[in-house]
């Protein structure tokens, strides 16, 4: 298990060196958050080497608004278990908003483990009007 993803080791090689056996946390959370930041914001078929990546278009599925929301968390939860194996019992729900009903916000909980110890992260997603999720933790 690393810290952080092999793509962002390799883009800076010298950030933040291990000097013992701890492993940040915040470190791997910010990575994991990085992560599905690139997933949830790539829509699918545009990579040609995995036609899995990334988001469906959602916008058909405004025809079939009850279940629509449960659709969408269940892909999110698939692509964070293909895409995301640093973070484990992964459970997502869609968090109505009273003041906008058609709001496409998830919530996203699970844990990272690291060696012998797990710590459990939430993290907050909205599919903006604009197509592009925003994710905080």
């Amino acid at each position: 298990m690393f810290e952080r993803t092999l793509f962002e080791r390799l883009a800076n090689p010298n950030a933040e060196q291990r000097t013992d056996d701890r492993i940040d946390i915040s470190i791997v959370i910010e990575s994991v958050m990085s992560n599905l930041r690139s997933v949830f914001n790539t829509r699918q078929g545009s990579v040609m080497i995995r036609n899995d990546y990334g988001l469906s278009d959602f916008s058909d599925l405004s025809l079939m608004f009850r279940d629509a929301m449960a659709h969408i968390a269940r892909e999110i939860k698939e692509l964070i278990q293909k895409f995301e194996p640093r973070l484990g019992d992964v459970s997502v729900r869609h968090v109505p908003d009273d003041e906008n009903p058609l709001a496409l916000n998830f919530r996203i909980s699970g844990e990272v483990v690291i060696g012998d110890r797990a710590e459990s992260v939430r993290f907050d997603s909205e599919l903006g009007h604009d197509g592009y999720v925003r994710l905080r933790s």
